[in-house]
Parts: structure tokens; C-alpha cells; sequence
């Protein structure tokens, strides 16, 4: 895997609404690696944990699904929280996983926010004006022609 299919990967591009979908499937396989690894965890004695898995789970259907912005936003501020747990934990492993998870959910925020903006219309490059052609040089301005002096009588 090079060094430019990394970068993609935690910071894909979204520059349209094919590319902003595929950021927005990130929040979706965050969900999808947050189920399994925590179902050995629920299964060996939290329950409460379920709840927690149930809710990413979700916030990652919904993502995937509906294009949801605040299903994303909504994963992000539960992993945010699992990476702060994480990192008091004794488990060394979990903090890098929970970090993975933060900025993939990180990257279904930014493709479900401009996934609607490119179904809205709204565009965020600049606007190119497009102006009338000027007379060619030694051409006779008329009166009142923009730019153009106007004689006074």
C-alpha cells in the first residue's frame, strides 16, 4: 500500500457527491470494526457495553443508508468518547484502534456534509463571470457604449 493510498484513505477527498460517498462509508465500516472487536468484550460479562455497540452499529447503517449527518456526528462523539476511555485503559491496543475508528467516523462527517451540499446545489468552488467581448482596436465607440465617453451637445 503506497504512501498516496494512505493518505486517501484517512483523508479521502471529497470533491463530489461519488467521492463524498465513499467518506460517508467510512462511518459504516467504523461501525462494522467497532462490532466485532467489542462483541468478545459484551460477550464476556458487560452488558451495558451493548447498548454502547448497539447505538455505533446504528450511527453506521444510518450513515451508509441515509447519508444521516447527525448519525455521523453522533458515531464521531461516541468514539471521541471510546478514544478517551481507551486511553486510561490497560489495554495498549485499544487506544490506536480507537483512534482508527475517530477518523473514520471523522471522514463520514465530512462526506455526509458535502454529500447534501452537492444534492443542495451548493458549491464551494469559486464562480468563473463570463464578460461580453470588447471591440476590436481602431472600432468607432459609439456613444453611451460602456466605457465608451459620451459627448455632450
Amino acid at each position: 500500500m503506497g504512501a498516496r493510498s494512505l493518505q486517501d484513505f484517512f483523508s479521502p477527498p471529497v470533491k463530489d457527491l461519488e467521492s463524498s460517498g465513499k467518506a460517508a462509508d467510512q462511518g459504516f465500516m467504523a461501525a462494522i470494526l467497532y462490532l466485532v472487536v467489542s462483541l468478545g468484550v459484551t460477550a464476556a460479562g458487560q452488558p451495558l457495553k451493548l447498548l454502547d455497540v448497539l447505538m455505533v452499529a446504528l450511527c453506521g447503517a444510518l450513515t451508509k443508508r441515509k447519508r444521516s449527518r447527525a448519525a455521523a456526528l453522533i458515531g464521531l462523539a461516541l468514539m471521541t468518547r471510546e478514544l478517551w476511555f481507551s486511553l486510561g485503559s490497560d489495554r495498549l491496543w485499544q487506544v490506536p484502534l480507537a483512534a482508527l475508528l475517530v477518523v473514520l467516523f471523522a471522514n463520514a462527517v465530512r462526506g455526509t456534509f458535502r454529500y447534501h451540499r452537492e444534492l443542495s446545489g451548493e458549491r464551494t468552488s469559486p464562480t468563473v463571470e463570463v464578460l461580453p467581448p470588447e471591440s476590436p482596436p481602431g472600432a468607432a465607440e459609439t456613444p453611451g457604449q460602456a466605457g465608451g465617453e459620451k459627448s455632450h451637445p
